[in-house]
C-alpha cells in the first residue's frame, strides 16, 4: 500500500490463494474504489514507495516463493514500466524515499533473512549497495525522520531498531522495541514514532508503542482493538470527515 494525495493505492498481493498483479485505488474524498492499470508482473509481498508522484513496486515473491529483483514504476495516467532491477533479489523488505532516492532494506533473499541495503537513483536508473544493517530484518517497519531512516523489528521476535545516516552511510543501534515483531504500522507524527500492531512468529499483536527520539525510549500506549498487521499514514483531518 501507498498513500498518494487523497488515495490509498493497493498493489499486488494474493487473492484467493493466487498471486496477483492487480492495482486498486480507494479515495478518501469519494469513498469509492477504482481499478488502475495492472502491473507487468504478479507480486506477493513487494515493497511499495512513492517518489516524485510515481509509484515504485520493488521485488516481491513469484509463484514458486522465490523473490524477484525486478522493479516497476507507475505514473498517474500512464502504464507500468520496468526500470533497473535491484542488485539483490528480495521480498518482504522495507523501503522509503529520501532526498530523491529510494532505499530498500532487509527482507528475505530466498535463502536467508537479509541485512543488506541498496539505493536507487531515478536520475541515473541505477542501484548501488549501501552499508549493511547491524542485524537482519525480515518484514521490518521503516520510517524517515530528520533525514534519518529508522528500521524496526522483524517477524521472528526481532526487537532491534536501527537508524541510518545516508550522508555518512552508517547504521546506529537505538533503543530496542518493548516487544519484538514485524509487519507493524509505523509512522512519525511530529517527534513521536508510532508503531501499531504487527506479527510475532505467526501470531498477530495489538500492541501500540511510541518512541521519543529525545529520550531514546519507548513507551506503551493503549492497544489497538484488533490484533493484525497494519500500515499507517498521517492524513489531514479534512480527509476523514463525512462527505
Amino acid at each position: 500500500m501507498v498513500l498518494m494525495q487523497d488515495n490509498i493505492i493497493y498493489v499486488g498481493g494474493e487473492r484467493n490463494g493466487k498471486i496477483t498483479n492487480g492495482v486498486k485505488s480507494w479515495s478518501f474524498k469519494t469513498r469509492t474504489w477504482r481499478a488502475l492499470p495492472s502491473m507487468i508482473h504478479t507480486r506477493s509481498w513487494p515493497s511499495v514507495v512513492l517518489l516524485n508522484n510515481s509509484i515504485y513496486v520493488i521485488g516481491g515473491e513469484v509463484t514458486n516463493g522465490q523473490p524477484k529483483r525486478s522493479v516497476e514504476m507507475y505514473s498517474p495516467g500512464g502504464k507500468w514500466k520496468l526500470v533497473s532491477s535491484m542488485i539483490t533479489q528480495r521480498s518482504q523488505a522495507g523501503t522509503v524515499a529520501l532526498n530523491g532516492k529510494i532505499f530498500v532494506m532487509g527482507g528475505f533473499d530466498g535463502t536467508h533473512d537479509s541485512q543488506s541495503v541498496e539505493c536507487y537513483d531515478p536520475s541515473s536508473n541505477n542501484w548501488t549497495l549501501c552499508e549493511d544493517m547491524n542485524k537482519a530484518h525480515n518484514f521490518p517497519s521503516v520510517a524517515v525522520h530528520n533525514d534519518y531512516i529508522y528500521v524496526l523489528g522483524g517477524i521472528t521476535e526481532n526487537r532491534t531498531v536501527e537508524r541510518y545516516d545516508p550522508q555518512m552511510n552508517e547504521w546506529t543501534m537505538v533503543c530496542s522495541l518493548n516487544v519484538g515483531r514485524g509487519c507493524m504500522g509505523c509512522v512519525w507524527k511530529g517527534d513521536q514514532l508510532w508503531v501499531v500492531g504487527g506479527e510475532q512468529n505467526d501470531k498477530m499483536k495489538n500492541y501500540v508503542s511510541v518512541y521519543y527520539a529525545e529520550y531514546n525510549k519507548w513507551f506503551k500506549r493503549s492497544p489497538i482493538p484488533i490484533a493484525d498487521r497494519y500500515s499507517c499514514y498521517v492524513v489531514p483531518k479534512t480527509l476523514l470527515q463525512s462527505q
